[in-house]
């Protein structure tokens, strides 16, 4: 994929979740089942944030890693909607950094903080494609949950786990989730239903916005070829029963448990 058309990919990202994100951003950001428009309050919606930032860090402790976690370390979170994470690691670090293709995510989460009176976190919009407004070497922890799934490429997500690698520091670590097609067969099975989405959507005159929530999936060989380039070592995890605990035990489908792959990663 050309320069150009990462960046189109982007734009059209940005343009997606703003328009959420005005509609209602909480709820785009998590859904859960029973959850409908509007049914998310500021406390509920954080503290949430912060039951999963909690078992993030015990699956660090579980691999030994736990020392990553310091309040003389900065942590960026990639995708980072309106700060739900970013808020509870700015708890855990010197400083938290989120990241967002959107604009009007971004100023929400300002609103967060203001309102929070949080002074060790810091919001930027990007551009979708790259992570260029931070330096090589400058982070020891980046973070990614719920938001590579929905680039609108698998080349949008390898071009990230590029530039993890190039902003960590020396032995920095990263945990980010993805979707990962493990066969080629349900790769291509996923691309012509993902085309075909497109093309009634099209017939039915669906604003285009909608194919870049439907996200991707991204073939193994691939993403694997990558992290070991770029990464001196590595875990992929899927479905960790640290993070799902009894929901593990529910996905009998192992297809399903790949859409829930984890990768913790060491620079």
């Amino acid at each position: 994929m050309s320069r150009k058309r990462l960046r189109n990919g982007g734009r059209l990202s940005r343009d997606t979740w703003n328009k959420l994100a005005r509609e209602d951003a909480e709820f785009y950001i998590l859904t859960e089942e029973g959850k409908e428009k509007g049914g998310w309050n500021r406390n509920e919606f954080l503290e949430r944030g912060r039951e999963q930032w909690i078992r993030f860090r015990k699956l660090l402790s579980h691999y030994g890693l736990e020392n990553i976690i310091s309040k003389n370390r900065t942590v960026l979170d990639v995708g980072c909607g309106v700060g739900r994470m970013t808020f509870a690691m700015a708890e855990d670090f010197l400083k938290a950094l989120g990241v967002d293709v959107s604009e009007a995510m971004i100023e929400k989460g300002r609103e967060y903080q203001e309102n929070l009176r949080i002074k060790n976190v810091e919001f930027f919009v990007n551009n979708g494609v790259d992570l260029s407004l931070f330096s090589d070497n400058s982070i020891d922890f980046v973070f990614s949950y719920i938001a590579l799934q929905h680039c609108l490429s698998s080349k949008q997500v390898l071009m990230y786990i590029k530039e993890f690698s190039r902003v960590l520091k020396p032995s920095g670590v990263c945990l980010f989730q993805t979707r990962v097609s493990p066969t080629f067969k349900r790769y291509v099975r996923f691309l012509l239903s993902k085309e075909l989405a497109n093309v009634k959507n099209f017939l039915k005159k669906a604003h285009h916005l909608e194919k870049a929530f439907m996200g991707n999936w991204v073939y193994y060989p691939k993403i694997y070829d990558v992290v070991s380039k770029y990464f001196s070592s590595f875990y992929l995890l899927q479905t960790p029963i640290e993070l799902y605990y009894e929901r593990f035990w529910e996905i009998k489908n192992e297809y399903e448990r790949w859409k829930r792959s984890f990768w913790i990663c060491i620079k």
